[in-house]
């Protein structure tokens, strides 16, 4: 007794048409050429081998067994064999013949609008993968991306590379990302201080700080915009200790830190604990290193003194700024007071924070969990507030 062959089997014929010939013939032989899995595999057997006119004649001779996977294998034959005007009529008869087009089939079919004359067929199947509800699949995601830069006339430089690289960080779209970066290093923009730093965003947010540093390593590091994104990197992964082993390497290779530099490593610095560091930092931006103090450096410091629960600390810095405090500021200084416990300044902050932006949920939110916990009673003023 025979039993089915299975589908690999065919497939690794790539360069053997005539082994590939002779199975196929043992399979009619034997009848099983109607299951569609060997018809399937026997198509793409075929068009491995350069014999795209049998894959045809297979195809042709299946109509009682054709699956989404049949249409498929032909349409990815005549892409192989660059007929991309036959794909196309490939797509269209899969769907008069009642068949879905699936993923694959949408990211062959965009994969086939490889020149100009195809530019209306690739923005009618973009509009039939959203129609489909397949925008967020990564595959369909890439060939549309592709189709799109080969329509484009101009140049793609390395702004562009940053500003996808940066989209698929606030996108969380890992693979995606990866794969844009392939693209990069096959262009030559992965030396690019703005194609680095944006590759080491992403894998940082990512969670992959070691890929980060790989692609620091790997960058051209004589602007401070690479360095601040590693640093910012390992602050955010609790790693205070090699951020700032990070920007002393830097002042050592003569790499002038900007106004970035110092919230990336004030964020370190909180995030870990480091009070002692982090006021030598507030201390020393201006007068040694000429940067003067903004709302984000502040913001830093009440975030690291209330962390530590140096409340008094941190009301005592937002008194003597030298310019009125924004709300990042006041939101930073309630949530030390949530840290902390104290309620009653919290309430003053709250209510300066709400006349401020009245929209905004984050004040509400503090003073509800401090609530929640405890801090107040339940006739208090703070509960009316809410």
């Amino acid at each position: 007794m025979y039993s089915l062959p299975r589908s690999p089997h065919l497939t690794l014929c790539l360069a053997a048409r005539r082994l590939t010939m002779q199975l196929h013939c043992k399979i009619v032989k034997l009848g099983l050429e109607l299951f569609n899995t060997v018809c399937n595999a026997s198509i793409t057997a075929y068009s491995d081998c350069c014999s795209l006119q049998d894959a045809e004649r297979v195809f042709d001779g299946a109509v009682a067994c054709r699956d989404v996977v049949t249409w498929n294998s032909i349409l990815s034959a005549y892409l192989m064999h660059e007929k991309e005007d036959l794909a196309f009529k490939v797509f269209i008869d899969m769907q008069n013949f009642g068949f879905e087009p699936d993923t694959y089939t949408y990211t062959g079919s965009v994969s086939a609008c490889s020149v100009q004359k195809h530019n209306s067929h690739g923005k009618c199947l973009h509009g039939m993968v959203i129609k489909s509800g397949l925008e967020d699949s990564v595959p369909i995601s890439n060939a549309l991306i592709a189709m799109y830069i080969r329509f484009n006339d101009k140049e793609i430089d390395h702004y562009t590379f940053s500003a996808v690289i940066r989209s698929c960080s606030d996108l969380a779209t890992l693979q995606l990302g990866q794969q844009v970066h392939v693209l990069a290093l096959k262009v030559g923009f992965d030396n690019n201080n703005y194609v680095g730093s944006s590759l080491i965003f992403m894998y940082s947010k990512c969670g992959i700080i070691e890929d980060a540093r790989k692609s620091f390593e790997a960058t051209s590091k004589n602007y401070a915009i690479v360095w601040n994104s590693i640093i910012f990197g390992y602050a955010q992964h609790g790693q205070g200790n090699n951020a700032l082993d990070l920007f002393h390497l830097m002042n050592k290779r003569k790499v002038k830190p900007d106004h970035t530099t110092f919230v990336a490593v004030l964020t370190a610095c909180s995030h870990n604990g480091l009070v002692e560091e982090g006021c030598k930092f507030i201390e020393s931006m201006e007068s040694d290193f000429g940067i003067p103090r903004g709302h984000e450096h502040y913001a830093c410091a009440i975030d690291l003194y209330g962390r530590a629960g140096h409340l008094e600390k941190a009301k005592a810095l937002v008194e003597t700024m030298p310019f009125e405090p924004d709300a990042m500021v006041l939101k930073t200084l309630l949530g030390a007071c949530r840290f902390c416990g104290d309620i009653e300044l919290a309430s003053q902050i709250a209510k300066t924070l709400l006349e401020l932006e009245p929209e905004d949920h984050c004040s509400y939110v503090i003073l509800s969990e401090m609530y929640d916990d405890g801090y107040c009673n339940k006739d208090d003023g703070m509960r009316r507030l809410l």
